[in-house]
């Protein structure tokens, strides 16, 4: 046995047996193949993702209600920073007051900070889908203007900070703060040395603190969105009636009326559960605050009755199962599946959903036949991720060389058009990946023809 499945064996050993060989590499990778701080780690994530369960019951629907405005960007397929690492945005303008923690009084508003971090969870979670995220961890981009003046940046970001590296299975490489507002010689030293600049150090994060003008030595302009003077559009609000479409069509898999669990054992209100950020110093070993704050409550309630999953719990847990087959299929196979694989595979979601319904009813034939259409859609959101990522990659090689060739140009190396062309078509020939369908290549294609053509123009003068 290598080393590498002898510290997975320890590791699911940890956790009692708990957790899948999957699981295993996902966390020891976040945790340095530390196995106490990885089991310690999944402790916590799996106690906040049961929290999550009161997500698909309530209503409005959570974590959507704190996702409509653009706090976080969903980039993280398009968009990495000079070194390669993802990027996820954070647009501190729409950063809400009651998401903070004051140190003298604790958390100020409970409901509020669980939101913002169902909402944190819920996006590094599905930028986990991406394999580069899995292993090469994230940078935060952290985009300060418009911010309130009346909160604390510093506050802000180790809120975000503390919240990631102790709940979620991934490496926080970088945080990028890219601040617009003028700063005093003391205020650029207090922020360089002040102690929450120096616990953010010691949690193993690279802090860097550039401005507008300064951010590109970091994150190339293809990544870097447009209202950051970058190239990288990115639609929010169609994003979040997107995502917001396809959590309704997950929802409508359970009919309220036919949910299988007894009126005592109904979902939790949405406020009782309590955040896992609190007032404290942000401490370096993951921590169960949740879980810890109400043991000693619940050792005098009477044990609540156990609870029949539901069509809606069921059907939630296929789907992303099924998400997990997309994603390691792109992984495995270097394109998505092929017609007759999705039937396959979809096939086999619907028959494991009717197995595990149970008896056949009216009910559980609507929930399969929504599963049907929900699963249909994530293969849809398989392929526009891939493609998105193909163009992506595309982009930023045809953008270096661009740069190359406009400097040829002026040096005289290209003077004409046909010596433009053989450059442009031998690059995209070395970019083109074998698997791609070819009415999405020639998309590309023209796609990028469109961007060289101002050179195209300038040799034809």
């Amino acid at each position: 046995m290598d080393n590498m499945a002898q510290l997975a064996e320890s590791f699911i050993a940890a956790t009692n047996g708990a957790a899948s060989r999957q699981d295993a590499l996902l966390f020891l990778e976040a945790r340095d193949m530390d196995v106490q701080a990885a089991a310690a780690l999944y402790a916590v994530h799996k106690h906040f993702s049961a929290d999550m369960t009161d997500f698909y019951t309530a209503n409005p629907p959570f974590p959507f209600a704190a996702l409509e405005e653009n706090v976080f960007s969903f980039t993280v397929e398009t968009a990495t920073d000079l070194v390669g690492t993802p990027l996820l945005f954070v647009n501190l303008k729409h950063w809400h007051k009651d998401w903070v923690v004051d140190v003298s009084k604790g958390v100020v508003d409970p409901d509020a900070l669980r939101a913002f971090q169902w909402a944190l969870f819920w996006i590094i979670s599905k930028a986990l889908y991406v394999p580069a995220v899995r292993k090469q961890g994230l940078t935060l981009l952290s985009n300060t203007a418009g911010v309130d003046p009346s909160l604390s940046i510093h506050n802000i970001h180790m809120m975000l900070v503390d919240f990631i590296r102790n709940v979620v299975p991934v490496k926080l490489r970088t945080l990028i703060v890219c601040d617009d507002r003028p700063q005093s010689y003391f205020g650029m030293a207090w922020a360089y040395v002040s102690p929450s600049s120096q616990l953010l150090k010691s949690l193993g994060v690279e802090i860097i603190e550039c401005n507008p003008r300064t951010v590109m030595s970091y994150v190339d302009a293809y990544s870097l969105p447009v209202e950051m003077d970058g190239k990288l559009v990115y639609n929010h609000e169609q994003w979040y009636k997107t995502q917001l479409s396809h959590f309704k069509k997950a929802k409508g898999v359970a009919p309220p009326e036919q949910q299988q669990q007894p009126p005592a054992a109904a979902p939790q209100s949405v406020t009782k559960s309590k955040p896992i950020i609190q007032a404290t110093k942000v401490s370096q070993q993951p921590r169960p605050a949740a879980a810890a704050s109400s043991s000693s409550a619940s050792s005098t309630a009477p044990p609540e009755p156990a609870v029949v999953p539901s069509y809606e719990a069921i059907s939630a847990a296929i789907i992303e199962d099924y998400k997990d087959r997309l994603l390691m299929h792109v992984t495995i196979a270097g394109k998505p599946m092929d017609e007759l694989e999705r039937i396959m595979a979809r096939s086999e979601a619907l028959e494991d959903a009717r197995q595990r319904f149970g008896e056949k009813t009216n009910a559980s034939v609507q929930s399969v036949a929504l599963l049907e259409s929900v699963l249909i859609d994530a293969e849809k959101e398989s392929d526009k991720t891939y493609y998105d990522n193909v163009f992506h990659n595309v982009s930023q090689s045809v953008g270096r060389a661009k740069k190359q060739w406009e400097a040829d140009i002026q040096s005289g190396r290209l003077s004409t058009v046909s010596q433009l062309r053989i450059e442009v078509f031998s690059l995209l020939e070395s970019l083109k990946p074998e698997s791609i369908v070819k009415n999405v290549w020639d998309t590309v294609e023209s796609a990028v023809q469109k961007e060289i053509e101002p050179l195209y123009r300038s040799l034809e003068r």
